[in-house]
C-alpha cells in the first residue's frame, strides 16, 4: 500500500529520527545499556529474522501457486529477501515493484494480477493481527487502552468485511484499489488450500515477531510475559496499509514503543527491543538480500 510521495517520506523519516534521538538523548539514563545485551540473544533474533524472510517467501510462493505459476522456494526466498533490502532505500514500495517487474521478465505473471494476490495477502495479515490480538485480550484477561481495542476490532471488522465482499465479486476488470482486492480474491478462492497455508503462515509470521521481541526484552533485563508481547505485536496493524518512511523506519518501533507502554511496560526499554529488532532485520536483509542482488547481478553480467 502507497503512503506519502517520496520526498514527503524522506522528510517524515529525518523528522522521526531526530524526534526519537532527542527523546533517547533526554532519557539516557532510562535506557538499557545496549552495549551489554548478550551476543546469543542478538544471533536468536537474527535468525528468527531469517525464518520470517523464509515464511515471508513460502507465502509468495503459495500466492504464486494459487495462480498456477511455479516459483522454486530458493528464488522466491532470493526475491523475498533483496525486495525487503530495497524498501530500505528506494521510495514508496519499491521492493514490491522488483517482484512485481521479476515475475513478469522471468514468469511471465501479470503485474497487476500480482498487486491484486498482494493486497489480498495484506487484508488477510489485517484480519489475523487483529484478530489473534482480541482473542489473546480474551484468553488471557489482560489490561489494555480503549483505543489498542479499537484499533483491533477495527482492523479485524474492517479487512474481513472487504474480504466477505470480494467473495461475491464476478467478473470484471481491476481499476481501483478495492477492485484489485476483488480481482485477487476470484483467483485465489479457487485454491482453498493455498489459502489455508497462507492464513497460516501469516501467522506464524506473527509468532515470530512476537517471540524476538520476547527475547528482546530478555536480553534488556526486563523479561516480560508471552502473551504480552503477543499482544503489543498486534498492534502492527497500525503499519500494514501504509508506509510513511523507507521501510517504515522510526515507525514500527514507535508504534511498538507506544504499544509496550500501553500495556504498562517502560517506553525507553519498549523502544531498545523493536530497536534492536530493526537492527536484526537490516542485517538480516542486507546478508540475504545482498547475496541475492550479487548473485543475480553476476550471473546477468556472466549471461551478456
Amino acid at each position: 500500500m502507497r503512503g506519502f510521495p517520496a520526498p514527503a517520506r524522506w522528510l517524515l523519516l529525518l523528522v522521526l529520527i531526530a524526534l526519537l534521538g532527542r527523546y533517547a538523548w533526554e532519557h539516557r539514563e532510562d535506557f538499557p545499556r545496549l552495549a551489554q545485551v548478550s551476543p546469543v540473544h542478538v544471533g536468536v533474533i537474527w535468525i528468527g529474522e531469517t525464518l520470517f524472510i523464509l515464511s515471508n517467501a513460502i507465502i509468495l510462493r503459495l500466492l504464486l501457486n494459487a495462480c498456477g505459476t511455479r516459483l522454486p522456494l530458493a528464488n522466491a526466498f532470493a526475491l523475498t529477501a533483496a525486495s525487503g533490502l530495497v524498501n530500505y532505500v528506494a521510495p514508496l514500495q519499491a521492493g514490491l515493484a522488483v517482484r512485481a517487474y521479476y515475475l513478469r521478465d522471468v514468469h511471465a505473471f501479470p503485474m497487476v494480477t500480482f498487486a491484486a494476490i498482494s493486497a489480498v495477502a495484506v487484508l488477510m495479515n489485517l484480519v489475523i493481527l487483529g484478530s489473534a490480538g482480541l482473542i489473546c485480550l480474551a484468553v488471557t484477561g489482560q489490561q489494555a487502552p480503549v483505543s489498542m481495542l479499537g484499533v483491533l476490532a477495527l482492523a479485524a471488522l474492517g479487512g474481513a468485511l472487504v474480504l466477505i465482499l470480494a467473495r461475491g465479486k464476478g467478473e470484471g476488470e481491476a481499476t481501483t484499489p478495492l477492485e484489485r482486492v476483488f480481482f485477487g480474491f476470484r483467483g485465489l478462492r479457487r485454491a482453498p488450500r493455498s489459502l489455508g497455508l497462507i492464513a497460516m503462515f501469516l501467522f506464524f509470521n506473527s509468532l515470530i515477531l512476537t517471540s524476538e521481541l520476547w527475547v528482546a526484552y530478555r536480553a534488556l533485563g526486563h523479561p516480560v510475559p508471552f502473551e504480552t508481547v503477543f499482544l503489543m505485536n498486534s498492534m502492527r496493524v497500525l503499519t500494514i496499509l501504509v508506509t510513511l518512511t523507507p521501510g517504515n523506519l522510526g515507525v514500527v518501533e514507535g508504534v511498538l514503543a507506544a504499544a509496550g507502554s500501553g500495556v504498562g511496560h517502560s517506553f525507553p526499554v519498549s523502544l531498545a527491543a523493536a530497536g534492536l529488532l530493526r537492527l536484526a532485520n537490516f542485517a538480516a536483509l542486507l546478508i540475504w538480500g545482498g547475496l541475492s542482488l550479487f548473485r543475480w547481478t553476476f550471473y546477468r553480467r556472466r549471461e551478456s
